[in-house]
């Protein structure tokens, strides 16, 4: 038996809100889409499934850790002579996760945005189904037997509905799903996605998917994973920018102004003089230049200059004159 406790890496007096935080964390890492094991996410989904809902956790505990004060988890209640049997099958599926990429720009990550769209998802269709008369729509009917001193109580699947919950109409010319007993529903999506966002950064939606078909599933995830498209000159490092550019042999020693763009369509402009002579192999920091975060942090634009030497071999002439000049200004 899986422990499901230990999928979750959580201890079995989690709240609920440690749970439901566990089971974020893990979705996010492990999902299939950023590269996860995919009977691992499987696996972390049964889990929150069954430790999120209160019935099936206390369910799932007796039949593992033993319960109700007998250590044994037989649910019987001798005293009072009565024995229930469930026939019935309780477990629930969940439905399909819906996966929605949102792509944006490196100006968004500078920015912040927010970012709104359409989803489809697939719901029953409500005039083509109706409340099981025969169980009132809990999938389930219960039985009482007198065993002389002994009631026998026992809780069958409801064979008119099937366990659930609900029947089709006869109407067969609906013109409100085409018959299909599906519709599509459109729903609009509004997500606040903040500065300094990450690539693969995902949100979870929860029952946002696939809809139930009937009372034995439940309802899908919506997963929004943020796609950055970098239209920049920089590459990014965190809140952190490289900017890479040639200089010249010429511009390595005296200097040259670069304008460098930046985001909102602006630019500013710096001198190399302002470093000295360019070593090729440093990088040189502008602070505050960078990225920033939604607590206001800011990274630094860091420069890589590449030199681009003359492919040439220098005459004696000008060998003495460089000499001559380098002599004169001590290099």
């Amino acid at each position: 038996m899986k422990n499901y406790y230990s999928i979750l890496e959580i201890d079995k007096n989690a709240s609920e809100e440690d749970i439901k935080r566990s089971y974020r964390k893990l979705a996010m890492e492990h999902h299939p889409d950023k590269g996860g094991d995919k009977n691992l996410f499987q696996e972390i989904q049964e889990a929150y499934e069954t430790l999120s809902d209160p019935n099936k956790k206390q369910q799932y505990d007796h039949r593992n850790l033993g319960g109700n004060g007998n250590g044994n988890g037989i649910p019987f209640n001798f005293p009072f002579f009565s024995f229930n049997f469930n026939n019935s099958s309780n477990k629930k599926f969940k439905r399909e996760n819906h996966i929605h990429n949102i792509n944006i720009s490196m100006n968004d990550v500078y920015n912040g945005l927010t970012k709104t769209f359409k989803i489809s998802k697939n719901s029953k269709c409500l005039k083509c189904h109706q409340i099981c008369e025969l169980c009132n729509g809990d999938g389930n009917i219960t039985k009482h037997i007198r065993l002389g001193p002994i009631t026998q109580i026992i809780n069958e699947k409801c064979l008119q509905c099937n366990g659930y919950g609900q029947t089709r109409s006869n109407n067969i010319n609906c013109n409100n799903c085409n018959s299909s007993g599906i519709i599509s529903i459109q729903q609009l999506v509004e997500i606040n996605i903040p500065r300094g966002v990450e690539e693969n950064k995902t949100y979870v939606f929860e029952s946002w998917g696939e809809q139930p078909q009937n009372k034995n599933e439940l309802p899908g995830d919506l997963f929004v994973i943020v796609k950055i498209n970098n239209d920049t000159p920089f590459e990014r490092r965190g809140l952190d920018l490289i900017y890479k550019t040639k200089l010249s042999l010429r511009e390595l020693i005296i200097g040259k102004n670069i304008t460098i763009p930046h985001f909102n369509g602006s630019s500013f402009d710096i001198h190399t003089r302002g470093f000295g002579i360019i070593n090729p192999n440093k990088q040189y920091t502008i602070f505050n230049k960078g990225l920033r975060d939604i607590s206001n942090n800011q990274g630094n634009l860091h420069l890589h200059f590449v030199i681009d030497f003359p492919n040439r071999n220098l005459n004696q002439e000008e060998i003495d004159i460089l000499t001559n000049a380098f002599n004169k200004i001590n290099l």
